[in-house]
């Protein structure tokens, strides 16, 4: 089962790992005397081959590929150095990949968000603006705050967890300050409507997602693994985030990104699994 750089066989030992291996008929593996080396999230399930059949050649060997409910997918443990690509030449993810030889990424590219808008404090607190092309994060007094919400719908992945999630929001403009720091948090409610959001009903029931420094224009794009694996563990397939500058208030401090109506970069969220 090892054998050294000179290709000699060696015992298995505490240095040896076996990690995150689909092992199939399990029965076979079990009896195999492992030693002392280390087991982890191996698995013994059905990995759900296409087409297995004996032969040589490329086309055989693509009916050792899975099904879209393969236990596989997404279940493999990252390695340094893995060289980039699986057997057919498919980019490897930089998350978690597939377990065996044949990668599935699969990017669920929305295009536009399914709902985003701005909203603003103080005399403005019951107005809407969802149907501008910007999106305005700014801290600073009674009547100037704003903040910005966006919303994506992820039914699409029937997987428990992806390996990836990007968010990608486009700053089309800033003002005079050098910097401003953009915290990003989900909103356990999802409930609220683009043509209906003011600062008054918009939701603050929020989890840390991440946070981002701004200087410029340009795109930014925003590792939400984390809270988009959070979302799946429920049951609602729709996910919101909240956009807002803790920092001082500040005349000068505001930033856009671009909203869903914006002619073009509007937002987008990848998703890998």
């Amino acid at each position: 089962m090892a054998r050294n750089d000179a290709g000699t066989s060696i015992p298995l030992t505490t240095q040896t790992r076996f990690s995150n291996n689909n092992l199939y008929p399990g029965n076979v593996f079990t009896a195999f005397n492992w030693g002392t080396a280390p087991l982890s999230n191996n698995f013994y399930t059905d990995p759900a081959f296409l087409n297995p059949a004996a032969g040589t050649g490329f086309d055989v060997a693509k009916g050792y590929d899975v099904d879209p409910n393969s236990p596989v997918r997404n279940a493999g443990i990252l390695i340094e150095g893995n060289g980039g690509k699986d057997f057919v030449g498919n980019v490897l993810p930089a998350g978690n990949p597939d377990v065996g030889a044949f990668q599935h990424t699969v990017i669920s590219q929305a295009g536009s968000s399914l709902a985003d808008a701005y909203v603003r404090n103080g005399t403005y607190a019951g107005t809407n603006y969802g149907t501008l092309p910007d999106l305005i994060v700014k801290s600073d007094a009674v009547s100037y705050a704003r903040k910005s919400y966006v919303k994506f719908d992820i039914a699409a992945v029937t997987r428990p967890k992806v390996s990836s999630a990007v968010l990608k929001m486009y700053v089309s403009g800033v003002n005079t300050a050098p910097q401003r720091t953009i915290n990003i948090y989900t909103t356990s409610t999802s409930s609220w409507l683009e043509n209906t959001i003011n600062w008054n009903n918009a939701p603050m029931d929020t989890v840390s997602a991440g946070k981002i420094v701004i200087s410029g224009v340009g795109l930014q794009s925003i590792d939400v693994t984390n809270a988009i694996n959070r979302q799946l563990t429920g049951t609602d397939r729709k996910v919101s985030f909240l956009f807002l500058n803790t920092g001082a208030a500040s005349s000068t401090n505001d930033m856009a990104f671009s909203s869903k109506e914006a002619v073009a970069n509007r937002p987008v969220l990848e998703l890998q699994y």
